[in-house]
């Protein structure tokens, strides 16, 4: 039998945090040299068991690296990986969240089923050996970044309303609202609570209006809550010809907020 990888670290941020940014916020940080295309769009895992994990690339071709096999949040995650292999080959990894207080956790991963690949089973753990030594810091990056975040999450406790304008570039107009497309598919998917969120292109094309509102204790439209919106905000200068803009703005009426997208 192959021994199992087995790694374990140190974090200066809370078991929530933790489980999040592995799960929910990996488009931000999982490196390009880590997936199937090296030009990722969008990478996904799915909270829940037998959530899809993939990749999906600008034209939207999406390439599948596992699924989600145990889903206890913020504590444990067990997925079926195989990522560049064959699906009935898969191996298993189980990843534990423990927290150490209110803001510092432990991290242990353990990589296995390696027997499964039978006797490419040596020659594949190696390579995934390496391979978590390189992934590990990007992780470790985006949770130092993140803790900064996540602290002013917490600091917003009222309803917030946010108007958001600006224009971007002709040619950056279509990317703009596939990003924007990509956040609404993962709100879909999540449901956070305490959000009322709407996006517009205007008519002239280049144009763009958010209109959110939020309200609770945490921002579901945060870096840290939302890979897509990560991505979409990563970008968003580069995009930009003026802005964006953003104001509080004092809700005077509503009726129905809340519309679908065409």
């Amino acid at each position: 039998m192959t021994a199992p990888l087995q790694m374990s670290f140190d974090v200066a941020c809370s078991a929530e945090h933790a489980f999040r940014v592995w799960t929910r916020r990996i488009s931000t940080w999982w490196p390009p040299d880590h997936t199937v295309t090296g030009q990722a769009a969008l990478i996904v895992l799915e909270g829940a068991v037998g959530g899809r994990i993939y990749e999906r690339t600008s034209d939207g071709v999406e390439h599948d690296w596992g699924e989600v096999t145990v889903w206890e949040p913020p504590a444990r995650l067990v997925y079926q990986w195989h990522l560049r292999g064959d699906r009935a080959g898969a191996t298993e990894v189980e990843i534990r969240f423990t927290a150490q207080g209110s803001a510092a956790a432990r991290v242990e991963i353990e990589h296995r089923g390696w027997e499964r690949l039978g006797s490419a089973a040596g020659e594949w753990r190696e390579r995934n050996r390496a391979g978590w030594e390189t992934l590990l810091p990007h992780y470790l990056a985006e949770i130092d970044r993140g803790s900064v975040i996540e602290k002013s999450d917490r600091e917003l406790t009222m309803t917030v309303t946010k108007v958001v304008r600006y224009k971007t570039h002709p040619e950056s107009a279509d990317e703009n609202e596939r990003l924007i497309r990509d956040v609404f598919a993962e709100l879909a998917e999540h449901q956070p609570s305490g959000l009322q969120y709407a996006a517009f292109r205007l008519d002239d094309g280049v144009s763009f209006l958010h209109v959110a509102v939020i309200d609770g204790p945490t921002n579901p439209l945060s870096a840290s809550a939302s890979a897509a919106f990560g991505k979409f905000q990563a970008g968003i200068q580069d995009r930009c010809v003026e802005g964006p803009a953003a104001a509080d703005a004092a809700i005077v009426g509503s009726y129905q907020f809340g519309v679908t997208a065409t």
